[in-house]
């Protein structure tokens, strides 16, 4: 199966949505998550894809998990205007690993927070726990830490705090923006015996 990762953009305070968007805009990272995932699957909940403008990325295999939309799609996914749509993230993720079996390509998962915990709990579980779940487990977590924003009621935050993604993921690659206002950070999952 191709290599599983998340992308994602947040502040200290784990700030990753306001009102179904970004509550930022810095186009240093949006040129940096376009060169990240172009010519790869990406993974999405329904809402990031509406966030999106429910339309594709380009240049890029669009899946979207929706209870609701994919519930009578089956283990192939149901196509819908340039978009493949899944009732559950595992039958998403069998379709992944019968389409790309060699591992050819990668799979990004860009959320929500929803999508982010299933994907990450098993971390904290036995080993081998997605399995179970038929999940992969992201052995690469991109991160653009961005200027803390205050944080509002109704926010969507990252399910994981920056201590958790020390326990279990080790900082490969740093490197400051242009500006120095954003880090980007690629962090690789640690030995899961060294890191429970």
């Amino acid at each position: 199966m191709a290599e599983a990762g998340i992308i994602v953009a947040m502040t200290k305070e784990r700030l990753i949505g306001r009102d179904n968007d970004l509550p930022w805009h810095w186009s240093e990272d949006l040129k940096h998550f376009k060169a990240t995932t172009r010519g790869q699957t990406v993974l999405m909940g329904r809402r990031s894809f509406d966030s999106l403008g429910g339309k594709p990325l380009p240049k890029r295999t669009n899946l979207v998990v929706s209870r609701s939309l994919g519930a009578e799609a089956g283990a192939d996914g149901l196509e819908m205007d340039g978009v493949r749509v899944f009732g559950s993230l595992a039958e998403a993720s069998a379709w992944v690993t019968r389409e790309q079996p060699d591992g050819a390509g990668g799979l990004w998962i860009l959320g929500g927070s929803t999508i982010f915990r299933e994907f990450l709990e098993p971390l904290d579980g036995e080993p081998g726990a997605h399995l179970s779940l038929g999940l992969p487990l992201p052995r690469r977590l991109v991160v653009t830490w961005v200027p803390s924003v205050p944080v509002l009621p109704d926010d969507v935050l990252f399910p994981f705090d920056e201590h958790w993604i020390d326990r279990h993921y080790e900082a490969a690659e740093r490197r400051l923006g242009e500006t120095g206002e954003l880090e980007f950070v690629t962090y690789v999952l640690r030995d899961r015996a060294s890191s429970t």
